[in-house]
């Protein structure tokens, strides 16, 4: 398959993916309020167009670059609910095509464009119907993997796909966990295997400076404002708290339990999804198909 021809299909299934998206997300739009934690994205995100810095006159337990990305988006289409809302939707759009992306290099077209289709719908009932941290993280952090799959041979992809990595983990901080272990194990195959995968002795270095340059920047616009003090208590301090005090067996207890709410909220959406992953997690046991030589995908 060619590369025009790759292109084609992908902006095809972009153009599904959008359609989708408006069909399943847009009647959520007439709800002022489904989560609170959007509210304050909105606040902290209109502070930040107004010259304030997130933690410096108003206080939310997330990490700071959710506020920058809402704020900024704001900036772009406006200080309303439905400007927010899209903000989500357009993180949503973007994730189901690194899915396609992605799942195309392993199991072709229509399996791809299945499991972007599946991951759209997924989010068609709460917690999917606000915009979230979880959304624009996720949109990174589907984009780093893709770039490591694709073009892991070149030094800017490396850089990138450790900045929007960082970037992800400054959204959502339990990314850090991810982030640890894709350095680590960039680490070990470029150190100790070089060349597997296309990976080589500088794939880690790399990846670990773009992942340094979010975070670098981040520190710097603090300490210009002589803020540093905030920063790593909104974003270091109470974060650790917070995981402290729920402790890992009671974070998977709490997930299970939204699990089966989920599950018992909308059982077509979420059995099929749960089966479906069970199904993914064990063809991950079976080798994969023969590595397509197009970088598109």
């Amino acid at each position: 398959m060619t590369d025009r021809t790759h292109r084609g299909i992908t902006l095809f299934v972009a153009g599904v993916y959008a359609i989708l998206v408006l069909l399943t997300q847009l009647g959520s739009v007439s709800r002022e309020i489904i989560n609170w934690d959007e509210s304050t994205f909105m606040l902290l995100g209109a502070d930040i167009l107004d010259g304030i810095l997130p933690y410096t006159e108003r206080f939310d337990n997330k990490p700071p670059m959710i506020f920058f990305l809402m704020g900024g988006w704001m900036g772009l289409f406006g200080e309303t609910v439905l400007s927010a809302r899209l903000f989500g939707d357009a993180c949503l759009w973007l994730t189901a095509i690194f899915v396609f992306l992605i799942g195309r290099r392993m199991a072709g077209p229509l399996a791809a464009g299945a499991a972007g289709g599946l991951f759209i719908a997924m989010n068609a009932v709460e917690p999917g119907l606000h915009s979230s941290a979880g959304l624009p993280a996720m949109a990174m952090m589907m984009a780093a993997l893709w770039l490591c799959l694709a073009w892991r041979d070149r030094v800017w992809a490396m850089v990138l796909a450790g900045a929007l990595v960082s970037l992800a983990v400054l959204t959502r901080s339990n990314l850090a966990y991810a982030a640890l272990a894709s350095g680590l194990w960039f680490a070990l195959v470029g150190f100790w295997r070089p060349g597997t995968g296309r990976l080589f002795r500088w794939s880690p270095f790399a990846y670990a400076a773009g992942g340094a340059i979010p975070v670098a920047a981040l520190v710097l616009v603090y300490a210009q404002a002589g803020a540093l003090a905030e920063l790593k208590l909104g974003a270091v301090d109470v974060a650790l708290s917070y995981s402290k005090q729920w402790g890992l067996a009671n974070a998977f207890v709490e997930h299970l339990r939204k699990w089966a709410e989920a599950v018992k909220a909308a059982p077509v959406l979420y059995g099929s999804f749960t089966l479906v992953t069970g199904l993914a997690l064990v063809l991950t046991l079976l080798p994969p198909l023969q590595e397509r030589p197009s970088r598109l995908g």
